[in-house]
């Protein structure tokens, strides 16, 4: 317990005093963070109805026709951020801090799942070794898709243990609703139905395992499906047809990834 705590306290220690770093070509102050301050700014000055939740690399303060959307990903992760960037100042501290925020999440929710095992030991190892992943310590800070993607996942497979273990119409719910931050997040997210999907296999303690096999896949697929409405939004049916081919790297008529 006590070199569990020692490595998390460190690990997060490491992390608030990054806070302020400037971005750069570091680990610690990836490039990604000036993405995200770029893409709030262009929400502050264009406005979110305007640009229709699209988060931009590049824009003008006059003018939205010559502007650069990033598509890649849902614009969840961008909205947070840039309510923060809003909300606490324009520096790289207002930017971090929900990051931080969400590192906090990722090791409570680690610490939760990993308790689930008879006895606390399973759980201390469990944040010894996120704590010691070097690229958890190197990246675990950095303003981007993934760190939405890490918290949301352990909390998604916390929600979804529990409503296998509830089955009731309050559990269901909390698992649609954590399901569905995680498909908002990043792709990563969508790599938890597979494993959910599995683990119905190995266990099989389930009388109707292709409903639940639908309920695992419910809240990814309602995510994919609002991704989907608003690249329709935002770029009409041939840009989102061209974005979803790039995303899954089949060529299309137009790059832009």
């Amino acid at each position: 317990m006590v070199t569990a705590l020692a490595a998390v306290t460190w690990l997060m220690s490491t992390f608030f005093v990054r806070l302020d770093e400037p971005w750069d070509q570091s680990l610690g102050g990836t490039t990604s963070g000036a993405y995200y301050g770029l893409a709030a700014r262009a929400f502050e000055v264009h406005g979110l109805g305007n640009l229709r939740l699209q988060p931009l690399h590049f824009y003008q303060p006059n003018t939205t026709k010559t502007v650069f959307a990033y598509r890649n990903h849902p614009p969840f992760p961008h909205l947070i951020t840039a309510t923060a960037y809003r909300l606490l100042g324009h520096d790289e501290r207002s930017l971090r801090l929900p990051i931080f925020l969400l590192t906090c999440l990722t090791v409570l929710g680690t610490f939760m799942a990993a308790r689930r095992r008879p006895g606390h030991e399973v759980a201390w190892i469990a944040l010894c070794l996120l704590a010691a992943t070097p690229m958890f310590f190197q990246y675990g800070d950095m303003v981007d898709a993934p760190s939405f993607s890490l918290v949301t996942l352990v909390w998604a497979w916390l929600a979804w243990e529990r409503h296998r273990r509830l089955r009731s119409g309050r559990s269901l719910t909390l698992w649609l609703i954590a399901g569905g931050l995680a498909g908002l997040s990043d792709w990563f997210g969508y790599l938890l139905v597979p494993v959910l999907w599995l683990d119905l296999l190995i266990r099989r303690r389930d009388e109707r395992p292709w409903r639940l096999a639908f309920i695992a896949g419910l809240p990814f697929g309602l995510a994919l499906v609002a991704f989907c409405l608003w690249l329709i939004w935002t770029a009409g049916w041939q840009g989102a047809l061209d974005q979803l081919l790039n995303l899954s790297r089949v060529p299309s008529r137009n790059d832009t990834t």
